[in-house]
């Protein structure tokens, strides 16, 4: 199982966002702006619990033809967007290792070192 991690940061904008990325520092889903820090781990707890589910999981073609997913609640609402894969198989692929393959996610909160926070 690969451990993957969830990085909490602060983009330009001063909104805060997470980023999933993988053991080699891959992104492989990132999140919409939350104006709170609350706001952010609310949502990591609830894509860790959306995650478990196929349904969840919409498969997606960018206008560039760039294979890439999102994950929704039950609701609907979008909790993450996958990177862009130039394979349909490998899109496949993290996407069953979201769904089966890692332990539960780390969190680190990148705000907490940085000055702008």
């Amino acid at each position: 199982m690969e451990n993957l991690r969830f990085l909490i940061y602060k983009d330009g904008g001063r909104d805060y966002r997470f980023r999933l990325v993988s053991s080699h520092s891959t992104i492989i889903l990132f999140s919409s702006p939350f104006r709170s820090k609350a706001g952010v781990l609310r949502s990591i707890a609830n894509l860790l619990h959306h995650l478990r589910f196929h349904g969840n999981f919409s498969r997606r073609l960018s206008p560039e033809f760039q294979y890439y997913f999102i994950v929704r609640s039950r609701e609907g609402h979008i909790l993450a967007t996958s990177r862009f894969y130039e394979q349909r198989d490998a899109r496949e692929a993290d996407m069953d290792r979201l769904k089966f393959g890692w332990s539960t996610g780390q969190v680190d909160d990148l705000t907490l070192h940085s000055r702008a926070s």
